[in-house]
């Protein structure tokens, strides 16, 4: 059932995101940060969001499927580590990308799991989270 549940999350992710640039189309993905995308970085292909969103998610519990909910773009899903903490990965598809840069919107983070930091995709530390974080089509995670 584990497996299911990452399968269909994994399978979300590509869904959603699938008309991003790649390198493999002569567009280079550019380099993301929780402020914005600047510089293209010309080996990084697409292929990192799926292998950070395996890190993030393989060895967890899938606790809320993947899902858009009534937005239909703001995509949301929900785990639980070994050690029990609560994990929420989050992207919208509404949003892109482009050499110039990425668009964002605003999403409140839900208060219950007391969510205190997110990591976006190619970093290992964690970031200060508040009530609200910009997303945009590349995911993030919330970790409490």
């Amino acid at each position: 059932m584990k497996r299911l549940g990452l399968a269909l999350a994994a399978i979300t992710l590509f869904v959603t995101t699938a008309a991003l640039p790649s390198l493999a189309d002569g567009n280079p993905m550019p380099v993301c940060t929780a402020t914005g995308c600047q510089k293209p970085l010309p080996d990084y292909a697409s292929s990192v969001s799926w292998q950070e969103f395996y890190a993030w998610t393989a060895d967890n519990i899938v606790t809320q499927s993947c899902s858009s909910g009534s937005s239909g773009y703001v995509w949301t899903c929900s785990f639980e580590s070994q050690s029990g903490t609560q994990l929420l990965v989050v992207w919208d598809s509404s949003q892109s990308c482009t050499v110039e840069g990425c668009t964002y919107s605003s999403f409140t983070v839900p208060t219950g799991p007391g969510y205190t930091q997110y990591y976006i995709l190619g970093s290992s530390s964690g970031t200060a989270l508040g009530s609200t974080v910009n997303i945009g089509c590349y995911p993030i995670l919330l970790s409490q």
